[in-house]
């Protein structure tokens, strides 16, 4: 791990490690890792304070991948956390009340994080609570490593277990047994933080000045804290999820549910949508786009208002997107207002369109997470539910689905191997497999490591290339699906390096069902399944 960041002259580096060998050779077998905690934090004074701290909170500014803001981090006894980064034009705020790890979006929607998302979060329940120092919590949970070196300076390597599955490795400059970086994984990112600037804030040594960078990509989180504030005594319910209802949405005469048609052309399914009322195009509709994204040739002339700049991850790589804010989307007789999207050059899906000339985008999580929709391939037509009136039409196969990097997902099974899948409407292939997993499926035989042909796959960020693979069904809850083609991604990079994610299941499948998306409420209903598991 610690050779991504500590490269240097092999013959310097034996030197300096057979120097800090003979140096720290004693120490390193006495070590007292009780004693190197509670001086990091300030002393055995710090560390009472801890014991007894009811509460606090932290005000600062935050720099995320560019976007500049202020940064409010909010904490409560023994683990109730909530972060809120205010960017002005939008903010995003993440929780934990205890037991539900929830997060309320750009746009206001409020939605349970799941997966890598979810343990990261709590990676800073663990911090900001110092359960590491605390007897009794999750002191016991801590090991020492051994004395590493980089730039003449030695640190001890000591891992941290935030849970049984999780480990954050964090280095302490032996000289004054301060945490100076920390390193974990984000699904299958190394990140790494370099924490400075201590201060003492009633005997507790708090550093004011953290930086986190993803190692090859262009990721960057950056927080300066300006003030903290012990005991403050916060509103209790401050951190709860909250239940909100926005009414950025207007549907003609408060109707039930409305029917917008669509073109299924090429395994994408596209329909029209006119930004702030002037211009119109066609879209891409994509649960597989966690945001909405615009064709930067579509764009020109329409004065959006820029607010920003941040990568995006796509299905090979990241790519910057420009952020925007319009007034309104119209798709048929249903408008959104008050939008953020991405705008970002799309010439490769503009080529392969419906319309090239007139290629606007991609509807993604945003459009989603408004409502329920329902997808009839057999009618080409869209059904858009008013969720203020939503009932779940009858007769579905109903499995639960998670949001990662506001994507969904679900548990599907490939000869009994479990893994969480992509329900990608952005998707034209009938199942890709992510190259990790595909390392289980061949460790278990179900598929062979060679194949004979070869493909691109297009997707935002970067194309990947992917050879085709003998896989032919997929169990989804009860029933078996048809896999008409399937294929392996050859990237560890992006999506389909994720560790986490198994592959994406596309509209070659998709298209065989009746299809209903309601995020809301967390759930996928399959249509039209014909094909139960054999008994």
């Amino acid at each position: 791990m610690l050779s991504l960041f500590f490269r240097r002259d092999m013959t310097a580096k034996i030197l300096l490690r057979l120097f800090f060998s003979l140096v720290f050779a004693a120490s390193v077998w006495s070590i007292d890792l009780d004693s190197l905690i509670i001086k990091s934090l300030g002393g055995q004074e710090a560390l009472e304070k801890i014991k007894s701290l009811k509460n606090y909170r932290v005000i600062g500014k935050i720099n995320w991948n560019g976007l500049k803001g202020n940064y409010k981090g909010q904490f409560k006894s023994p683990n109730k956390i909530k972060l809120t980064a205010d960017f002005g034009s939008f903010s995003i705020v993440q929780g934990f009340d205890g037991t539900t790890v929830w997060q309320k979006d750009l746009h206001g929607r409020v939605y349970d994080l799941a997966g890598f998302e979810k343990k990261e979060f709590m990676r800073s329940v663990y911090v900001m609570s110092f359960a590491y120092a605390l007897p009794g919590r999750l002191r016991e949970n801590i090991q020492y490593g051994e004395i590493v070196e980089d730039d003449s300076m030695a640190f001890h390597e000591v891992f941290f277990h935030p849970s049984p599955d999780d480990t954050i490795t964090v280095l302490f400059d032996v000289a004054e047994e301060l945490q100076r970086t920390q390193f974990s994984w984000l699904d299958n990112l190394l990140v790494q933080t370099e924490i400075e600037d201590y201060r003492s804030i009633g005997g507790l040594l708090i550093p004011f000045h953290t930086i986190s960078k993803g190692a090859n990509t262009p990721i960057l989180t950056e927080i300066i804290l300006d003030s903290v504030v012990f005991d403050s005594n916060p509103d209790t319910t401050n951190f709860t999820k909250p239940t909100i209802i926005l009414d950025d949405y207007s549907f003609p005469a408060d109707s039930v549910s409305l029917t917008i048609p669509f073109k299924f052309y090429n395994g994408h399914v596209y329909v029209t949508a006119k930004i702030n009322g002037v211009k119109k195009g066609w879209f891409i509709l994509d649960t597989g786009a966690s945001a909405t994204y615009y064709h930067a040739e579509f764009t020109k002339g329409t004065l959006l208002k820029n607010v920003g700049e941040i990568p995006s991850m796509g299905l090979g790589g990241y790519q910057q997107m420009q952020l925007v804010g319009l007034d309104s989307l119209e798709i048929g007789n249903l408008v959104m207002y008050h939008q953020t999207a991405g705008v970002m050059p799309l010439e490769g899906f503009a080529a392969q369109s419906l319309d090239p000339a007139n290629f606007g985008g991609i509807l993604g999580y945003d459009f989603f997470m408004r409502f329920p929709v329902l997808f009839d391939f057999k009618k080409q037509e869209l059904t858009v539910f008013n969720p203020r009136k939503f009932a779940l039409p009858p007769n579905g196969h109903e499995c639960p689905l998670r949001l990662t990097m506001m994507i969904p997902s679900i548990t599907a099974q490939i000869n009994g191997v479990t893994g969480q899948f992509i329900i990608d409407m952005g998707s034209a292939f009938g199942l890709i497999i992510h190259q990790k997993f595909g390392e289980t499926l061949v460790k278990e035989s179900i598929i062979t490591a060679d194949s004979t042909s070869t493909q691109a796959i297009q997707g935002i960020g970067a194309g990947v290339t992917a050879r085709n693979i003998p896989i032919r069904n997929l169990q989804i809850g009860a029933y078996n699906i048809n896999i008409p083609e399937a294929v392996l991604a050859e990237s560890s990079e992006g999506l389909t390096g994720s560790w986490e994610i198994a592959g994406n299941i596309g509209t070659e499948v998709l298209e065989q069902y009746g299809l209903l998306f309601d995020y809301p409420n967390s759930r996928v209903v399959f249509y039209d399944m014909v094909n139960p598991v054999s008994k």
